[in-house]
């Protein structure tokens, strides 16, 4: 089966012992690592063991979400102002919708991230990548829109996790992120070493 196929990785950070620990948490997490440090191998851990719990238990998991912030951007609401948290989630949405669920033609997929975002016991993980590459000036507008999303997510009732993985330089763009708003906890990954 493909449990078998997957090589296990055994992840150490300052905070990270294992993916299931990151899986675990509720609220939002800033995961910042320099190149090399395994943000993204995690981001795959994590959404692997994130599948097979909603493959195991599709009622009493949360949904697992996974996007390049650079995926993103022709869906963010327009404008210097920061959208409502509705509209943050909404737009999330319109992305998932037409990018992930409708090539594969299974069902209507609208309204679902905003209906596992309210269930009670289940949720969503909200796995978000590459901050730091996105292009220059649009590190504002994705400020904005994650802290909207980040309102959106701690205010619904599910337990909801938001993971944002930039490395140390895309902190600069991030000010009113972890200022403003539920609380951020960052989790630094070191580098792997011999």
């Amino acid at each position: 089966p493909l449990r078998q196929c997957y090589i296990p990785m055994d992840l150490r950070a300052n905070h990270i012992t294992a993916d299931t620990q990151l899986a675990a948490r509720v609220g939002t997490v800033l995961l910042v690592g320099e190149p090399g440090s395994g943000k993204s191998s995690l981001f795959c851990r994590l959404l692997h063991h994130l599948c097979w719990e909603v493959s195991d238990n599709p009622r009493g998991s949360r949904l697992p979400v996974h996007a390049s912030l650079q995926q993103l951007q022709p869906y963010l609401p327009e404008g210097p102002e920061t959208p409502e948290p509705l509209e943050a989630l909404q737009a999330l949405e319109a992305w998932f919708e037409k990018e992930v669920m409708l090539p594969l033609n299974t069902y209507d997929p609208r309204g679902l991230l905003t209906t596992y975002s309210s269930l009670e016991g289940q949720g969503l993980v909200v796995l978000l990548d590459g901050f730091d590459e996105l292009p220059p000036g649009a590190f504002e507008r994705f400020e904005r829109f994650l802290s909207a999303l980040k309102q959106a997510l701690a205010a619904a009732r599910g337990k909801n996790l938001l993971v944002i993985a930039t490395r140390d330089q895309g902190l600069e763009y991030l000010p009113e992120f972890e200022r403003k708003g539920p609380p951020v906890t960052r989790v630094t990954l070191q580098p792997f070493s011999d």
